[in-house]
């Protein structure tokens, strides 16, 4: 939510609970993939959700600006905290090899911090094992995208070149 300006006053700790009761209102409560379309709209995000998994997909929305959250069985991903029979994680780039760059809440007490490269297959795995398992492309609303690309283009070009 920080990288699209939303809630910017809030602490992370508020928005987190501010979101978690949007979900089913109730907190720390296991939050279902319907919660987390209710979370974007909350934010005023747009929340595509994608059955499955789709590396193209995925490819598609990180290239257009937008972050993918992928929710699936955490026995399927390196070694994290996870202990649940769901989890999400964030996949925030695309890595020199053809695979994903996951931000993993879980990983907090790695030597090697949240982030880390995933190969394709990896997160296939992680999504298909999980009965629910699926994506979310998370972006600004396409007006708002619009407006964004447009000013983009005009601060990139001078006439002339």
């Amino acid at each position: 939510p920080r990288g699209f300006h939303r809630r910017a006053r809030l602490s992370d700790a508020a928005l987190i609970e501010s979101l978690d009761r949007v979900d089913d209102g109730q907190v720390d409560r296991a939050t279902a993939p319907a919660g987390f379309v209710r979370m974007a709209a909350a934010l005023r995000l747009s929340a595509i959700v994608h059955p499955g998994f789709d590396a193209a997909w995925v490819r598609r929305v990180l290239r257009r600006g937008g972050l993918v959250v992928a929710l699936g069985r955490p026995r399927y991903l390196p070694p994290s905290e996870a202990h649940t029979g769901g989890h999400y994680v964030a996949i925030v780039g695309l890595s020199p090899h053809g695979g994903f760059i996951v931000n993993d809440p879980y990983r907090a007490t790695s030597r090697r911090g949240r982030r880390y490269r995933v190969a394709v297959k990896t997160l296939a795995s992680f999504i298909r094992h999980k009965p629910n398992g699926r994506l979310f492309a998370i972006q600004r609303p396409r007006a708002a995208q619009a407006r964004s690309l447009v000013r983009t283009r005009s601060q990139a070009w001078t006439p002339g070149t």
